[in-house]
């Protein structure tokens, strides 16, 4: 079988896998998604879920690990093929007949949660949820004196913390950066509640180091509540590497046991997930709560474009 053909049998594997999973859906809703309870605890427990080793093109739910990076990321750059196969990029799509997608104009945004994962990305960008090509170049970096921290509020269909990130003086964190056009750029503020749950806006004059091109400024994602912070401690994210960190880092099990007292929850973490995944409007309640454990910090390098609304505080300089 030539590369070629190897390559369009992976991608009609992927879709069929996902076509099936999604007809077979609607049986196991929780809470009227098209998830099972179960699906969704395990979401909870296992956030902010494994990542690619490294910078890698995702085109329509498949991971191709990129082995070259030009400043065209969608043209001359060069990427592995699952038999170890290389090719350019340019020549990828247009074996797909999305020739479209080469000369879009794209801008950086900062993935530093789940965002960066491709198991998030083939939710978000699935084809029921997404209608279009979805083609996004992933590349890995490191910011300074940042770090990524848990935010006190709960997801709103997994049932568990997401993360933000927060000024951190003298920690070295890893990010992601989604290369992204209006279109993605739309759907991804879609999924993360901009303006409700999180300001979204430019991080400019930051020191970072970045696979592929060097983007003069990011967007960026920065929770409306704040630092999860207990007994004096912001608690980052274990997952997410980081040298110099300040912070405690825990797992999502960890975030969440950390929050119980405040809850007044006598249950375990896993009653406390399948509570908040079943019951949407027991959730928003146990958030009021919880919120209240939010560090809220200057950061002159955010300058929002969609800020909090009334009532949340992550606005112009806030992160």
């Amino acid at each position: 079988m030539t590369s070629f053909l190897r390559l369009i049998t992976v991608g009609i594997c992927v879709l069929a896998g996902t076509a099936a999973r999604a007809e077979g859906a609607g049986g196991r809703e929780c809470a009227g998604l098209d998830y099972s309870c179960e699906e969704l605890v395990r979401l909870g427990f296992t956030y902010p879920y494994a990542r690619e080793p490294d910078s890698y093109l995702f085109v329509n739910g498949v991971a191709y690990p990129y082995v070259e990076t030009t400043e065209r990321l969608l043209d001359d750059s060069v990427i592995r093929l699952p038999d170890a196969t290389e090719m350019s990029v340019r020549a990828l799509l247009s074996a797909f007949g999305l020739e479209s997608q080469i000369d879009r104009s794209l801008t950086a945004v900062i993935g530093y949660g789940s965002n960066p994962a491709l198991a998030q990305l083939q939710r978000k960008f699935s084809e029921a949820a997404f209608h279009g090509p979805a083609v996004i170049p992933v590349m890995k970096g490191r910011l300074r004196d940042y770090d990524i921290v848990w935010s006190p509020f709960f997801g709103f269909y997994y049932g568990a913390m997401p993360s933000t990130i927060t000024t951190s003086p003298g920690t070295d964190v890893e990010i992601w950066v989604t290369w992204l056009d209006e279109d993605t750029i739309r759907r991804m503020n879609q999924t993360e509640g901009t303006g409700e749950h999180y300001a979204f806006g430019w991080l400019r004059d930051v020191q970072v180091t970045l696979d592929g091109p060097d983007p003069k400024q990011m967007l960026v994602y920065v929770s409306c509540y704040g630092a999860l912070t207990v007994d004096g401690s912001v608690l980052a994210l274990d997952a997410v590497p980081a040298t110099g960190r300040s912070a405690r880092a825990v797992d999502s099990a960890g975030a969440l046991r950390a929050v119980l007292p405040t809850l007044g929850w006598q249950g375990s973490v896993f009653d406390l997930l399948h509570a908040n995944v079943t019951s949407p409007s027991e959730r928003a309640g146990r958030t009021e709560k919880v919120k209240s454990l939010g560090k809220l910090t200057q950061d002159p390098n955010f300058h929002p474009s969609i800020a909090c609304r009334s009532g949340k505080d992550a606005g112009r300089g806030q992160s």
